[in-house]
């Protein structure tokens, strides 16, 4: 048995009918597009929301270093190179699955969405006290009781009173700020 004249002659195993390489390749090239596309849907997720996603750890130890590295701006070669690690990660994860548990947030941007969850997270302070203090404790580690309270109880009283002003407005920052460390 000898070696064929044109060793890309041999037989493929595909239909005579199908164009060669060139679908494949696009079909190739549309599915990195997808796993790029959903690597951004899970960098614009808060941090507290990806540890909710069925992932393996390492994906979300990818997607906390790319976070890190777009902080600094200067990086951008080792942002790119994280976030092909993640997409090369991604491929051996269920993506449907994955696309499924993301939540849906209807078109609003990620920074309106932080916003939503900081006001959220101020009107129930303010409604509801010391379980939700617990509540709000528990899901971000890092918040200082004391202070939360102290402001809690300033917002209370100028809700109490009808007149929202700087208690309001400066638990809406600490929380602001707590959910973005996160």
């Amino acid at each position: 048995m000898g070696k064929k004249k044109f060793q890309w002659e041999a037989d493929s195993g595909l239909p005579r009918d199908v164009p060669p390489a060139e679908r494949e390749r696009s079909q190739r090239k549309r599915e990195a597009d997808a796993v790029d596309a959903l690597v951004q849907d899970l960098l614009d997720l808060p941090v507290y929301e990806r540890k909710a996603l069925p992932v393996h750890a390492d994906v979300l130890a990818g997607l906390a270093v790319i976070d890190d590295l777009s902080t600094r701006g200067s990086v951008r070669s080792g942002l790119r190179r994280q976030r092909l690690y993640v997409a090369g990660l991604l491929r051996y994860e269920d993506l449907d699955a994955l696309r499924e548990a993301l939540p849906q947030h209807g078109g609003v941007s990620p920074r309106e969405q932080a916003l939503q969850v900081v006001e959220h997270w101020r009107r129930r302070l303010v409604e509801g006290g010391d379980e939700v203090l617990d509540e709000l404790v528990e899901a971000f580690p890092a918040a200082d009781r004391q202070a939360l309270r102290s402001l809690i109880r300033r917002a209370q009283k100028e809700h109490a009173a009808e007149k929202p002003g700087k208690g309001f407005k400066a638990l809406f920052a600490e929380l602001r700020a707590l959910t973005a460390r996160v």
